[in-house]
């Protein structure tokens, strides 16, 4: 089994407490999207575009995103 790092575990402890505050914030699907696609817009905004090659989740296919992205952090680290 692969040992991850204490640092990564917390990173992705951390995802999982925002994304949960996401869900309970904005109940809609629509808002959700709407504030994730904000989120991402001042990231690329204040930081640049972080990869050139990878394409920007279409807002339709956010909720899909968000849960490939739980499943990889829950099935990733674990305690």
């Amino acid at each position: 089994m692969v040992k991850y790092p204490a640092a990564l575990k917390v990173y992705w402890d951390e995802v999982d407490r925002q994304l949960d505050a996401f869900r309970g914030k904005f109940k809609e699907k629509l808002a959700r999207e709407n504030a994730l696609q904000s989120v991402h817009n001042q990231d690329v905004e204040a930081y640049g575009v972080h990869n050139p090659a990878s394409p920007v989740v279409a807002s339709d296919r956010i909720e899909q995103w968000v849960q490939t992205v739980h499943d990889y952090a829950s099935n990733s680290v674990r305690s």
